[in-house]
């Protein structure tokens, strides 16, 4: 009988010692890839280990040996299955920067509040606005460099999302602005009460670059006509050019 007991206690040590393995598997402990190959290799003579010394009186069953070994394959799929969409992800990073490449020579929308008016500079500009959630009046104004308002561009009801419209460079009198920088505002209410909108502006693209980004991962960028390099996600519209 102490034989038994022993052979007991010997099969609920390497049980413990299983189930540490498997919460090591579950990530409790495992980080890396290289931990998890160390598991593995653990787990694996642990469950040995245990089937050789199991009580005799009371072996395995099949369905718990079953389920271990499903665990170890579940997180070997997993395993796999991230290197697969790392992979991937690697991938299709050059592909968004040829998707981006359609950008150049278009006008772009991205956050802005100067604009740059000339009278030569042929029908008008486009600007824009994003709004989060819909409003049920929106205007949108241009201001001179002291801050007067030289145009109220009335758009009524908007709903959420971006916006685009297209300004003559004229004052509400009608008359045609003199060249120079102007600033946009914009306000947006819903039933009273005031509605967050950002106002977006049109650049030229003139080029599409890959970076690092801070995170070390590949970033598409544009290169505008002011001279900016933007993230091409920063991108809120693209317009063929006035």
């Amino acid at each position: 009988m102490s034989t038994i007991s022993g052979s007991t206690a010997l099969s609920n040590n390497q049980a413990s010692a299983s189930n540490a393995v498997f919460d090591s598997i579950n990530g409790t402990t495992a980080k890396t890839t290289s931990e998890n190959s160390v598991t593995e290799d653990r787990f694996l003579k642990l469950l040995v280990a245990q089937m050789q010394n199991q009580d005799p009186l009371n072996p395995m069953e099949n369905a718990e040996v079953t389920s271990q070994m499903a665990q170890i394959s579940t997180v070997n799929g997993i395993e796999s299955l991230n290197k697969t969409l790392a992979k991937y992800m690697e991938q299709s990073s050059p592909n968004r920067a040829v998707n981006a490449v359609g950008m150049i020579g278009q006008d772009v929308l991205v956050n802005g509040t100067k604009v740059d008016w000339r009278r030569d500079d042929g029908p008008g500009l486009r600007l824009g606005l994003e709004m989060p959630s819909e409003a049920d009046q929106v205007k949108l104004e241009v201001l001179d460099q002291g801050g007067v308002v030289v145009n109220s561009l009335n758009l009524g009801r908007r709903a959420a999302g971006t916006h685009s419209v297209v300004w003559d460079g004229r004052a509400d009198s009608g008359a045609v602005l003199p060249d120079g920088q102007y600033s946009l505002r914009v306000a947006a209410t819903s039933a009273g009460r005031t509605v967050d909108a950002t106002t977006l502006t049109a650049q030229r693209v003139m080029g599409v670059v890959e970076a690092t980004g801070s995170d070390g991962k590949p970033v598409t960028q544009v290169q505008t006509a002011d001279g900016q390099t933007r993230a091409a996600d920063s991108v809120r519209g693209i317009f063929r050019p006035l």
